[in-house]
């Protein structure tokens, strides 16, 4: 058996001493989100040293998901990862309405080719009512490994773990390879969500002696990524700040690092504008369709 952890951008970067106790809490591999390609290389940079086995993951959007699977691509090439999982699950309320098979059975397949013929093995993340509804209860995948998510009813812990003999099959799956027993939560400061495996996925890996580097101390080291040539640079501004910029065709709230513009939320061309909140509760949103900050009136 392993512990592991999976972890998206929206949590940012851990400290290696962060990553060190996620090891002595006996947690051993790590699955990263590839959602901004800058923060997955620096959660990778640090989980990597700390030992930990590592894997990644993707969220399609259906649209456009050839340049976010050469986003993958260049991860798993540049840190040596052979294992990549195609996550299959929606959010009506930030996506709009769920597809059906028809939609997302081709797509899955065009997918799955793609990462098999970079030499990739590709596992399915999704849960039985995702699956059920969106591909029709297909079997057709089952011969992949699947990375089952079900939080159990009292919810699982890391005391009461779920047991694999209790999975109810679906999508011609007896068993998964991983299960992902609880969402969000904090794990030495860390935000992840928990998952158990049968295999040990380390049994076959030597990862040497582990260094744990320290804490960096001061400013940021090196430059601040680079910027989207769409959005306006504001020296020195960091956090979210509402831009309403003629030139660049945009209205909207823009998250700002080291002045360098990263994410922007509403507008003209990334979904609802953030202008006026007129005295409702809006979510923000990135190009992922995630909602990552709320604003209501005052805010």
């Amino acid at each position: 058996m392993s512990l592991g952890i999976d972890c998206s951008n929206y949590g940012g970067v851990p400290q290696p001493s962060q990553a060190a106790c996620m090891r002595d809490e006996g947690f051993d591999f790590v699955i990263v989100g590839t959602q901004n390609e800058d923060i997955a290389r620096r959660q990778l940079d640090v989980f990597v040293p700390a030992g930990f086995h590592c894997e990644l993951y993707y969220y399609p959007r259906y649209v456009g998901d050839v340049a976010r699977l050469d986003r993958v691509f260049r991860l798993a090439n540049g840190f040596q990862l052979t294992r990549v999982w195609d996550d299959v699950e929606w959010n009506i309320d930030l996506q709009g309405p769920e597809p059906g098979p028809a939609f997302v059975l081709p797509h899955l397949r065009t997918r799955i080719a793609r990462v098999q013929a970079e030499g990739l093995e590709v596992g399915i993340y999704t849960g039985e009512h995702y699956w059920r509804r969106m591909t029709g209860n297909s079997a057709e995948f089952s011969h992949l490994k699947l990375w089952h998510a079900g939080y159990g009813l009292p919810a699982y812990t890391i005391a009461n773990l779920p047991s694999f003999d209790a999975f109810r099959p679906y999508g011609g799956w007896a068993r998964p390879f991983a299960w992902q027993f609880h969402g969000t939560t904090e794990l030495c400061g860390f935000s992840v969500d928990l998952n158990v495996t049968e295999v040990p996925l380390m049994a076959d890996v030597d990862p040497g002696p582990v260094v744990t580097p320290p804490d960096p101390v001061g400013p940021p080291v090196g430059p601040p990524p680079p910027p989207d040539p769409t959005l306006e640079v504001i020296p020195g501004a960091n956090g979210l700040a509402f831009v309403d910029s003629p030139s660049i065709g945009f209205a909207g709230w823009i998250l700002y690092n080291q002045g360098v513009p990263i994410w922007r939320f509403g507008g003209a061309t990334h979904g609802e504008t953030a202008k006026n909140f007129g005295g409702a509760w809006q979510w923000l949103r990135n190009e992922d369709g995630k909602a990552v900050f709320r604003a209501s009136p005052g805010d």
